[in-house]
Parts: C-alpha cells; sequence; structure tokens
C-alpha cells in the first residue's frame, strides 16, 4: 500500500517530467509508427479505404442514441481488419475493446484488452479500462489486481505511446481537440480515481465510496 501510494504521491512529478520529455520527442518524426514501411502498398490500401471519416460517434458514445451505436461496428471493423495485418498493433484491440464494451459485448470487450496488454503492459489505459469492465461484472478482485497493477506503472510510458501512435490515436486525439495537457490532466485524475477504488476496494468491497466508483467509472477511448 505505501508503495502504491508514493506513486500516486509522485505521479505529478512523473507527469511533468513526461510533458518536457514528450514535447522534446514530439519534434523528431522518427520516433512514430510509419504504417508505410510496415504494410505492402495494397494492404495499406484496404486500410486506407476501410478508415472511417471521422470517429465521432467513438469519441461521443455516451451522449449518441441507441441507433447510432451500431455505427460502432464500422470502427470494429477497420480496428479487427487492423489486427488481420498487423497482429501486434495493441491500440487495435485496445480500440476494438472498447467499441465491443459500449454495445454490451463484454467477454469480448475483455478479451481484446487482455490481448492489448498482453502486447504492451506498460499501457495505464488497458489496464484501467479492463479493471472497470471486470468491476462492472462484479469480479471485484480480479478488477482490484489491474487498478493495483495500473497504479505502478509510469505515466511516460502511456503519454509517449499515445504520441507515437500516428496511425490510431492520433486521429482521434486531433478529432477530440486534445492538447498534451488534455492528455496529462486525463491521465493524472485517471490515477487519482484508481487509487481511490483500489484503496476502498481492498478495505472493503461494501464500502462506499468504491460502489461509487464503480458506478461513475467510465471506459476512456483507448
Amino acid at each position: 500500500m505505501k508503495k502504491i501510494f508514493k506513486v500516486l504521491i509522485n505521479v505529478g512529478v512523473f507527469l511533468f517530467i513526461a510533458y518536457v520529455f514528450i514535447f522534446v520527442l514530439f519534434k523528431f518524426n522518427s520516433i512514430f509508427f510509419d504504417i508505410k514501411k510496415e504494410l505492402p502498398k495494397t494492404r495499406l490500401a484496404i486500410l486506407n479505404n476501410s478508415k472511417p471519416y471521422s470517429f465521432e460517434y467513438l469519441i461521443n458514445v455516451n451522449n449518441i442514441n441507441k441507433k447510432d451505436m451500431n455505427k460502432l461496428k464500422r470502427y470494429i471493423k477497420y480496428y479487427e481488419k487492423i489486427i488481420e495485418f498487423i497482429p501486434k498493433q495493441a491500440e487495435a484491440y485496445g480500440l476494438a475493446g472498447f467499441c465491443y464494451f459500449q454495445l454490451g459485448q463484454d467477454n469480448k470487450a475483455m478479451s481484446f484488452y487482455k490481448k492489448a496488454i498482453d502486447i504492451n503492459p506498460n499501457f495505464f489505459w488497458y489496464h484501467y479500462n479492463l479493471g472497470v469492465i471486470y468491476l462492472k461484472n462484479n469480479k471485484y478482485n480480479d478488477g482490484l489486481k489491474l487498478f493495483e497493477k495500473a497504479l505502478k506503472l509510469n505515466p511516460q510510458n502511456t503519454l509517449s505511446f499515445i504520441l507515437r501512435s500516428k496511425m490510431l490515436y492520433s486521429p482521434i486525439v486531433s478529432e477530440r481537440r486534445y492538447s498534451l495537457n488534455d492528455l496529462t490532466l486525463q491521465l493524472q485524475l485517471a490515477y487519482k480515481d484508481s487509487y481511490i477504488i483500489y484503496n476502498n476496494g481492498i478495505k472493503d468491497l461494501n464500502h462506499p465510496l468504491f460502489l461509487l466508483g464503480i458506478t461513475d467509472a467510465k471506459l476512456e477511448v483507448y
């Protein structure tokens, strides 16, 4: 517990360092994944043709009606095509998992997030999102374990990974008009929420703050 609390206290410092570090890295194109070098032209053309024109329904998923929820399926089709061509693309697994969860297919969502964690175990949001899904399915012990792991992760790695993801995360971040400050604050708040959920959950699974945390917790688009 002391170790986790120490991580939480220092997360602000980590995020500040990450902010400066990533700002410098952002200036160099060499840090970004170059999809053109990874795929044959034919497959690249397929992905470009299947790429959604907008990520509006993905970004505003909590505010769209049930009829429009089906539009999430086109995102799933795109992400699963990426997985077919680039099996080690963690972002595609995570985003597909996010879509499946919103469509009420929790088992598929959990499966995709587990795969995303296998590929990139240092990305905070995969642990956080999967933890939320577990908690909402009353798998409290499994969920708490994921929040514990999430709290021990260096936030700098998560921010760096988001900014390196030109193909999948950059279009979403751009459409949301998120700056590096916004990404940093989003992550900082999630660390805080994770600590509250975890700390109260290990004390008492019936603790009001733990139960409230489960109710209020929402997946982020990662």
